[in-house]
């Protein structure tokens, strides 16, 4: 009985492989002497069905045809808030610079230490208040700084500091040996001056 099983796997693993590989052809030499191939396929990335921030184009005031959707509101009337948000906007001051320009800038004590500093904290906070994120123009050009920076920062300090170091010492290895080599001669001096300048350069 094992015996047959085995047997039957063999012949369906064989199946398996001819049915995969496809019938095999001999390419008809060509004029030259020399055999041609077909190019590979070029790879496709799988398609995703369900989209993800796709937002329609809406037109600016300035476009032609020009937009022509509803005005600015100039109002919190019948805007659901969370409480939070809520208690920012007893103050008349804060729901006046709201409802006059649709947003506000709140400084945060630096002393206080569960206070606001980047776009994520405020995103963060509206999450688990289960309320509603909108994703604006100027958090992505925000974080599109921050990476530059960071990328910026990570190569200064991983890939021009060392190759800096090492083209500082090898500048001073150069201006010693310049130095001993026309020390008492008309350029000492200006040998003497260099050497004391790739001194102070390597030190830093």
């Amino acid at each position: 009985m094992k015996r047959n099983a085995f047997a039957l796997t063999v012949a369906l693993a064989m199946i398996a492989t001819a049915c995969t590989q496809g019938p095999t052809t001999t390419p008809s030499p060509s004029p030259s002497g020399t055999t041609t191939t077909s190019p590979a396929p070029a790879m496709t990335l799988p398609m995703v069905a369900s989209g993800f921030g796709q937002l329609p184009s809406i037109p600016l005031i300035t476009d032609t045809p020009a937009y022509v959707g509803p005005s600015t509101p100039h109002s919190l009337t019948g805007v659901d808030m969370t409480d939070a948000l809520r208690s920012w906007m007893s103050d008349p001051a804060i729901l006046d610079a709201i409802e006059r320009h649709g947003f506000v800038v709140l400084p945060t004590d630096p002393a206080d230490p569960s206070g606001i500093r980047l776009f994520w904290h405020i995103y963060e906070q509206v999450s688990y208040d289960q309320g509603t994120v909108y994703v604006t123009t100027d958090v992505g050009y925000h974080y599109w700084h921050l990476l530059f920076d960071k990328v910026l920062r990570a190569l200064e300090q991983d890939v021009f500091l060392p190759k800096l170091r090492t083209l500082a010492a090898g500048m001073l290895s150069g201006a010693q040996a310049q130095e001993q080599g026309l020390r008492g001669s008309a350029l000492g001096t200006d040998a003497a001056r260099v050497l004391g300048l790739m001194q102070v350069e390597a030190a830093l």
